[in-house]
């Protein structure tokens, strides 16, 4: 069951409100993707797929392909032969590589969305950071505290902290 179209985001692109800011960041890691020639994607957090359907769009252009991993089962987010889903926690490099061993030879672009706590963040790029390609790209969403902050839209004092700590950790 696929969840969105590239469409949805791309029709939204620099709208206005959440849902114009959340396709724009979409649309823009998707337009970087695609400066690369078939580039090796990891996803780390997948969820119902907005950026799986971004990256797969760039892989169909490049001729790259997607490895989207996270703890809950995801697979039915997207149909492509360019895209595998791992199930498994983000930071077990092992399970993880004897599922995609191709992620051994090298990663592109890695994008970390998976649980928002610094030291899972910091324990994944950590332990990625060896199968990254020379000129690799890390994208990373959930770094803004701003809607988390008192009066704010999404107004939660222990999500606050955790983005500020992640924040601070990709600064």
């Amino acid at each position: 069951m696929k969840y969105y179209s590239f469409e949805q985001f791309s029709s939204q692109n620099y709208g206005a409100g959440v849902r114009g800011k959340e396709a724009t960041q979409l649309m823009t890691m998707y337009e970087r993707s695609r400066e690369k020639h078939s580039p090796v994607m990891l996803e780390l957090g997948t969820r119902q797929g907005k950026s799986t359907t971004v990256l797969l769009k760039a892989c169909d252009e490049t001729n790259g392909r997607l490895v989207s991993v996270d703890i809950d089962d995801c697979s039915d987010v997207a149909m492509s032969e360019r895209w595998q889903f791992v199930r498994s926690n983000s930071t077990d490099v092992e399970a993880i590589l004897a599922r995609a061993p191709h992620l051994a030879d090298g990663i592109d672009i890695l994008y970390v969305d998976s649980l928002h706590k610094r030291e899972h963040v910091e324990r994944e790029v950590m332990n990625w950071y060896p199968y990254l390609n020379r000129e690799a790209w890390i994208f990373f969403d959930d770094v803004d505290a701003n809607p988390y902050r008192q009066g704010h839209r999404k107004d939660n004092y222990s999500n606050e902290l955790d983005w500020d700590a992640i924040s601070t950790f990709v600064q």
